[in-house]
């Protein structure tokens, strides 16, 4: 794991896979691989989820629980793994880079896969200059909360992959999704993209 961050910070993309029986500490890898990480990448940021059992009823649940965390919904079922205040500081420090990335490739994400309260939430938060970028969104010149866009999956899957490698390029990112057995089949088509 080790290896493919290092190869990933050095710009190259990469997707590793842990695998094994059930009970044999994978998740545990998980959780100390990415606190590891963390300690020796300060700038890192780490966004997670776990996969439903049977793949659940919401088909692109680990994919809106790792936007929740980027995009700073940090409550309830959003957040799996939280390495404590650092992770959260990093990703409340990380607001302006998270939503200028998302006003350059991610306004159909609004209420698909980014909640509008969390949106709203974490522009509270940023500067004035990316607060007025996200003034259309607000104003209705983007998608709003009540006139949400519909995307085809592909473009949704696009803008979503847009907006994690635009926040990557400028911040270590590391996606981590557990139990991908479970995953719904319509989440697992965004290695597509």
């Amino acid at each position: 794991l080790s290896r493919h961050l290092q190869a990933a910070l050095s710009g190259t993309t990469r997707a590793a896979f842990v695998s094994g029986d059930a009970g044999t500490g994978k998740t545990a890898l998980l959780e100390a691989f990415a606190t590891s990480a963390m300690a020796a990448h300060p700038d890192l940021l780490v966004v997670s989820a776990r996969c439903n059992p049977g793949g659940g009823t919401d088909p692109f649940a680990p994919l809106r629980r790792c936007t929740g965390m980027l995009f700073g919904d940090l409550t309830g079922n959003v957040a799996w793994w939280l390495a404590g205040e650092d992770q959260l500081d990093r990703l409340q420090r990380a607001t302006d880079l998270v939503l200028t990335s998302f006003c350059a490739s991610g306004f159909g994400l609004v209420d698909t896969l980014v909640p509008a309260p969390s949106l709203a939430r974490r522009a509270q938060l940023a500067t004035p200059k990316i607060a007025a970028k996200l003034g259309g969104w607000r104003t209705g010149q983007h998608a709003t909360p009540q006139e949400p866009m519909m995307l085809a999956r592909e473009a949704l899957f696009d803008q979503l992959a847009c907006t994690f490698a635009a926040v990557a390029r400028q911040q270590p990112l590391l996606i981590i999704l557990d139990d991908l057995q479970w995953a719904n089949p319509a989440s697992l088509r965004l290695r597509e993209v």
